[in-house]
């Protein structure tokens, strides 16, 4: 019996698992990175709460909060954040609050996170 074929599969399943991995969830260091460039702040350990109102975040960086699972809330008021921007939200089933007055994010956005995460509660003045 070869079993060459078999640990040779096994190890690229093994290494594309990690690779995987490595890409799809950012580093907290980065995301650290990102909140203090932008002049935000952290709470928590594990990050329970990132604030960075009046901030220059983009849609693109919030793809970097996956780094905190653990976020319960997030103040994105008066920024430049749209609904593009909430899709990277979906994955943290841990938020319970989002602060978006003065944003560009429309009710049609805020309606399809609030399908995907029915336990956050929006501050939308």
């Amino acid at each position: 019996m070869n079993l060459r074929p078999v640990v040779v599969f096994g190890l690229l399943v093994t290494a594309t698992a990690v690779f995987a991995h490595h890409t799809d969830t950012p580093h907290r260091s980065d995301a650290l990175a990102m909140i203090k460039r932008l002049g935000g702040t952290v709470d928590g350990t594990p990050v329970t709460k990132v604030d960075l109102h009046k901030s220059a975040v983009t849609d693109k960086d919030l793809a970097l909060l996956a780094a905190f699972p653990k976020l319960r809330k997030l103040n994105l008021s008066d920024t430049r954040v749209t609904d593009a921007g909430l899709k990277h939200l979906e994955k943290l089933t841990e938020l319970r609050v989002l602060l978006i007055s003065k944003t560009g994010v429309t009710p049609e956005g805020l309606a399809h996170l609030q399908t995907v995460l029915p336990h956050v509660t929006f501050n939308e003045n």
